[in-house]
């Protein structure tokens, strides 16, 4: 994985992610309100709960937002959807959803698919390409040392220094919260933190391919039931301008 855009795919998705403020807290009630009716409302027994409730922080919605969330959450009935596909014939396309209106949920994902001449595939065609980790990532220029010290302190799972100096560290779903907390205590807070889908092999864009990705996967994540979209693109920074 040659990640020689990871800085610029972060800087780029904060501030989409501000650009949606709306949506994404939107985003985060829902995967609190699924998490907490599967499994209950106690953080420490529920991990996808508390997964959620670090997401949610992590994009600044306030604790009274998430407590109250919880609480309302047993007459919420959200059912969790996975879409895979293809985009420009082998970038593979991976889309987290949370709804309450299956039927329409397809039908939208669909239809973004058709417009932007990608193509859905069969469960489990796309999916084996990734992997449920937590990631962290520093900016360019930060403490490499120290970050490595705590991670192998902490049992991340890999340290990675890409291309750019973006320094990725990787972890368990279940050791996330434990490295991110020793980060965070070290006054090492990360540009991204987050649990995600990790790709074992990427695919190399131009600038003219990763613009083209880059508004398919927008469209997609302008969806109001849009959890999370992955893609095993490598997207060259100039394609972020």
């Amino acid at each position: 994985m040659t990640g020689h855009s990871k800085w610029a795919n972060i800087q780029y998705r904060t501030k989409s992610r501000f650009a949606r403020r709306g949506k994404i807290f939107t985003r985060m009630i829902r995967e609190i309100s699924i998490a907490t009716h599967l499994d209950g409302s106690d953080v420490e027994q529920n991990s996808r709960l508390k997964l959620a409730i670090e997401k949610a922080k992590g994009v600044d919605m306030p604790v009274e937002t998430i407590n109250q969330t919880i609480a309302e959450s047993e007459g919420h009935l959200y059912k969790d959807l996975t879409f895979e596909g293809f985009f420009m014939g082998d970038i593979a396309i991976l889309i987290e959803c949370v709804t309450d209106n299956v039927a329409k949920t397809d039908t939208a994902i669909a239809n973004i698919f058709n417009k932007y001449a990608g193509s859905l595939a069969t469960k489990g065609s796309v999916k084996y390409l990734f992997t449920k980790m937590g990631e962290l990532c520093f900016a360019p220029g930060s403490y490499e040392n120290t970050i490595e010290n705590i991670a192998i302190e902490t049992d991340a799972q890999d340290i990675i220094k890409q291309d750019d100096g973006t320094i990725e560290v990787l972890t368990t779903t279940l050791n996330f919260v434990k490295v991110l907390d020793a980060m965070k205590a070290a006054d090492l807070i990360p540009g991204f933190a987050g649990i995600t889908m990790h790709a074992s092999l990427e695919v190399e864009l131009n600038k003219g391919q990763g613009i083209k990705l880059l508004k398919f996967i927008t469209a997609l994540e302008d969806l109001e039931d849009t959890q999370s979209v992955y893609h095993n693109a490598d997207i060259p920074p100039e394609s972020y301008e």
